[in-house]
């Protein structure tokens, strides 16, 4: 029971002051103390802002010549909405520039691969013994010299190709 009535009042707490702008004090001419939110119109001994409502930055040019309309547009503050596609921008650059960097990642992965792949065919191949491939209907067929000849030289191909600097 005492946390729900707990976070009630935590919670118009904040709501109040979030609405609060500006509260002036002052003391009269009769040296009577008033608060409010408006100035008076009367002259006053004393008068204290309490709370001041946040006021945006005046830009300041340094010479008469009016600026040019790029340099206004960096001067001045930026409204939310320019914050927000700014930050759009920088995260479509961002993400741009981390799926090219995952790319080249992957090419060079692939390349890796294919050199250890065709190194390794080549080996074989010099190794020597039988080789085997798949006949036109499915059945196993030996390789003869010509077939292992050719095979090596494609290997060396294949390894100059992937393997390269």
């Amino acid at each position: 029971m005492i946390r729900p009535l707990l976070l009630l009042a935590i919670t118009t707490f904040c709501i109040c002051t979030a609405q609060a702008g500006k509260l002036v004090k002052w003391v009269d001419k009769d040296g009577k103390v008033h608060y409010s939110d408006q100035e008076p119109m009367e002259p006053t001994k004393s008068m204290t802002h309490l709370k001041r409502q946040k006021q945006l930055p005046v830009p300041v040019a340094s010479d008469d010549k009016p600026a040019a309309e790029g340099e206004q547009r960096e001067n001045r503050a930026k409204t939310p909405a320019e914050e927000a596609a700014a930050f759009k921008e920088r995260q479509v650059k961002k993400s741009e520039a981390e799926a090219e960097a995952k790319k080249k990642q992957d090419e060079l992965a692939m390349k890796e691969k294919n050199c250890i792949m065709a190194r390794n065919q080549a080996r074989q191949l010099e190794a020597g013994g039988r080789f085997t491939y798949a006949g036109p209907n499915g059945e196993t067929l030996y390789m003869d010299e010509k077939q292992m000849q050719n095979a090596k030289v494609e290997a060396q191909n294949h390894m100059e190709a992937w393997c390269k600097g």
